[in-house]
């Protein structure tokens, strides 16, 4: 017998669990309409932005890529968005960093501590997936990549999820593994439609950092050690990697621990919203049919 897990998370008339200082709070609003003697009610909801809760990123989603594959989100067609998916386990990379946040998952070094402020940094490149995770993922769950249709990451940072603005810097949910460059180019070789993770992103985490987060960046060479690896990420690599070829992603996945290591039939269909120009990014409600 099937089993279906809904991915996605909730949309709620609250603020998604983000880092941006900007509103993004969902208002449902009505408008009353007569016809044929009967009063309708019709809903409309305000400043639902496309990259609100689970979303999938289109080339357009940045600005060097847009129009270049289709003209809209719509004209996708449904056969990139459907079929079987490797969920990937690499929720064990969070034990390099565990112990610098509480069970709440808020960040725990003292501000003044400059040696344990390295030593988290240098932590996060514990994170890295790199393309022999994958084929050894790949082997266990004895699977092509090529014969898939995606891939997701489960983390386990989907628990962490709330509904709220909190620091990029003091917030577990925030710091996910991360696909290296070679594993980038395996997910391309392997001519992957879409890839996908239970949190904010697929970068490093230290792109989130802008050089004035406190107290992350208080010492000067927590500042140095930022400043060195931003310039080798470059800005937001592996969505330039990507996107620049047409592979989607899927961010703010909702995925149940026993999803992880599994593979499974897979549906993420966007909205056929073939607006003229709308090709950054789409709400889905992406599922998971698995048999048992």
């Amino acid at each position: 017998m099937d089993r279906i897990f809904d991915l996605s998370q909730p949309i709620r008339e609250e603020t998604p669990c983000t880092f941006r200082t900007a509103s993004a709070v969902p208002q449902v609003r009505y408008s009353e309409g007569e016809s044929h003697g009967v009063i309708f009610i019709t809903s409309r909801i305000d400043n639902l932005h496309s990259n609100t809760c689970t979303h999938i990123d289109f080339p357009g989603h940045l600005s060097e890529f847009g129009s270049r594959f289709y003209n809209s989100v719509g004209a996708y067609p449904l056969s990139r968005f459907v079929g079987p998916v490797a969920i990937l386990d690499f929720s064990f990379k969070l034990a390099a960093i565990e112990s610098y946040f509480n069970e709440g998952g808020e960040f725990t070094v003292d501000a003044g501590d400059e040696e344990r402020m390295l030593s988290f940094l240098s932590a996060l490149n514990e994170l890295e997936i790199r393309a022999s995770d994958l084929s050894a993922c790949a082997e266990q769950m004895n699977i092509s990549l090529n014969s898939l249709k995606g891939v997701l990451i489960y983390s386990g940072l989907s628990r962490f999820w709330k509904y709220q603005t909190v620091e990029s810097w003091n917030y577990i949910y925030f710091f996910n593994p991360f696909f290296s460059p070679d594993a980038c180019q395996l997910i391309l070789d392997s001519k992957l439609s879409f890839v996908g993770i239970d949190s904010l992103q697929v970068e490093h985490p230290v792109i989130n950092y802008g050089g004035d987060e406190l107290p992350v960046v208080l010492h000067p060479q927590c500042r140095k050690y930022i400043s060195e690896k931003l310039e080798l990420l470059e800005s937001a690599a592996n969505h330039r990697i990507f996107l620049g070829h047409d592979v989607l992603i899927y961010e703010n996945l909702l995925i149940p621990r026993e999803l992880a290591g599994r593979l499974v039939r897979f549906s993420g269909v966007p909205l056929n919203l073939q607006i003229p120009g709308l090709d950054d990014n789409a709400l889905t409600r992406p599922y998971a049919y698995l048999s048992t």
